[in-house]
């Protein structure tokens, strides 16, 4: 039969209250030298490289001259150990779904836009606000690698614009505007992630500006887009980040005129909230603007609002 030495345990008690404690520290008295207070507290020989006088300076950069101490002075003899971790909650939940998982996610909006165009020839201007917007937007992520995901989406936003500043009509104030698009997006750490992608969408153009009317025209423009998101506060469930995009979109045939190359810009600023392994929220400020210059009229556009996300991954919650 195996004899268990109860002097074992002790020294194993002894050993975990002193990792809770800090360096083991040593008062000096009248007389004492660090070659004495060394040979008497470390078990390695005094001198030479890796000697425990040598540690002792290591671990008492105040020290200056090794031969000059006074009683009372504290000497640290040990580095501090490392506490240890203890876990007493369950385990942290990704905010990125790992390989093999889908993403599917519901993005509702409300946005307000402002648009500003004069036209070429004629010099007129306009000026129009809309009501506020409501815009919806799907898709479908896949996530391919720890570190790498594809994502597919459609949104459409429904445009209600109202008078022109000079009191005119507008033609076709109504719009409902689609938008399609695929993306790669790439993880390069737990903060920062960056998109890239393609997309389809329709954009207000305005034509025959005058000082009573003014026409909205819904062109598709294909564009190709950068995007990066950073998160920079993290307290479980909830993460803090930010995103910024920019657009080119390319030129295009319309309806009698045609859209020059034009660059647009996005930001936005997001809280997310996991509430389970596979179900994540999202609820933001966001703002957009567009440099949509045509052959006929050139103009800007500026939208801002707040939206809300809801994400699902497949699979999510059945791997923790």
């Amino acid at each position: 039969m195996k004899f268990i030495n109860p002097f074992n345990h002790l020294k194993l008690i002894a050993a975990i209250i002193s990792i809770s404690c800090a360096a083991r520290a040593y008062f000096v008295r009248r007389g004492d030298t660090l070659s004495k207070i060394a040979a008497k507290n470390i078990s390695t020989p005094v001198y030479g490289k890796n000697g425990s006088l040598e540690k002792i300076l290591l671990l008492n950069p105040q020290i200056k001259n090794a031969d000059v101490i006074i009683p009372g002075q504290e000497i640290s003899l040990a580095a501090p150990a490392k506490e240890p971790e203890f876990v007493t909650s369950s385990p942290e939940r990704p905010t990125v779904p790992r390989k093999g998982h889908a993403i599917l996610s519901v993005t509702p909006e409300f946005m307000s836009t402002e648009i500003k165009g004069i036209d070429r020839l004629t010099g007129a201007q306009a000026h129009l606000a809309s009501k506020s917007n409501f815009g919806l937007t799907a898709s479908y992520g896949q996530s391919w690698s720890d570190n790498f995901r594809t994502e597919f989406y459609f949104g459409l936003n429904k445009l209600s614009m109202k008078e022109p500043g000079t009191g005119g009509a507008i033609a076709n104030a109504e719009q409902t505007l689609f938008s399609f698009g695929a993306s790669a997006g790439f993880l390069l750490d737990d903060e920062i992630m960056v998109d890239t992608g393609i997309s389809l969408s329709q954009r207000p153009y305005l034509k025959a500006i005058s000082e009573s009317t003014v026409n909205i025209d819904a062109t598709a423009v294909p564009n190709i887009f950068v995007q990066s998101s950073y998160d920079f506060f993290k307290m479980d469930p909830f993460t803090i980040g930010s995103s910024f995009q920019v657009s080119l979109d390319l030129p295009t045939e319309a309806d009698g005129y045609k859209t020059n190359s034009n660059y647009s810009y996005e930001a936005d600023i997001f809280n997310k909230e996991q509430i389970s392994p596979a179900i994540q929220t999202e609820v933001g400020l966001e703002g957009r603007y567009l440099q949509e210059n045509t052959s006929i009229s050139d103009q800007t556009q500026i939208d801002y609002g707040i939206f809300f996300k809801f994400q699902y991954a497949f699979g999510q919650g059945q791997d923790q």
